[in-house]
């Protein structure tokens, strides 16, 4: 039974989707439950504040449409379905808001769907008096296609290099950090190393990556970080979810 509607799932999306990576999908309402749980012990904030600013990004229709409009007319449109679900990444959007956040870095931007809610949430408190910058590291010089030329060009900016370059030379303590670069061991301890010196002491690190790699997990130990991991659980899509 278990095998047969995951079978079903994987014909429907390939003959319905045109993503074959970086997949868009909501999460099961028991699984977003627990996620805001999960960012509430995070931040030390009520599930009622947390729960507020998931549903703040989930009904904003003016983001969803502008993301929609923008893959459409570009390029992407070959490779990118025209919606805009953001799964877990709501999580990241409210620590940012829930922290008031000053600086957000993004290693591996591709065309900005994840940079773009990060962007969202920084503009948001912004309005509400708390200025913050977004960085996002990548060795493409085409990516962050969504956040170029966009509401948010004013608060964001692209560093074009090596990621663990451009890290190495980050001068600023780091509020937030998103790591979807490469996807080795190696890399990972290299570049959670180097965020040892560069994020501050209330700062929070993610990675979407630790079914392939328990780095964080290595790196928590030594340092004495706190680590808790989470494990996303798809709203009809074959896709396991990222840990």
């Amino acid at each position: 039974k278990y095998i047969m509607s995951q079978l079903i799932l994987v014909i429907n999306w390939i003959f319905s989707s045109r993503e074959s990576s970086t997949f868009t999908f909501n999460l099961t309402l028991r699984n977003r439950k627990y996620l805001i749980h999960y960012v509430s012990l995070i931040t030390k904030q009520s599930y009622e504040v947390i729960e507020k600013y998931f549903s703040e990004v989930e009904n904003n229709k003016v983001l969803k449409d502008y993301v929609i409009k923008r893959i459409r007319g570009s390029k992407y449109r070959h490779k990118k379905d025209l919606r805009c679900d953001f799964g877990s990444r709501v999580a990241w959007y409210a620590i940012i808001r829930a922290n008031k956040c000053q600086v957000v870095v993004e290693n591996g931007v591709e065309i900005g769907y994840t940079g773009i809610l990060l962007c969202d949430a920084l503009l948001k408190n912004k309005q509400e008096g708390f200025a913050g910058m977004y960085y996002g590291l990548d060795i493409n010089p085409d990516a962050g296609y969504l956040i170029s030329e966009s509401p948010y060009s004013g608060i964001s900016k692209i560093l074009v290099a090596d990621a663990l370059a451009s890290l190495s030379n980050f001068s600023m303590p780091i509020d937030f950090y998103f790591s979807d670069g490469l996807r080795t061991q190696e890399y990972e301890k290299r570049e959670f190393d180097l965020l040892f010196e560069k994020v501050n002491n209330t700062g929070v690190i993610v990675s979407n990556k630790l079914d392939l790699s328990d780095a964080l997990a290595d790196c928590a130990t030594q340092n004495n970080w706190n680590f808790i991991y989470f494990k996303e659980q798809p709203f009809k899509h074959w896709f396991p979810g990222s840990g």
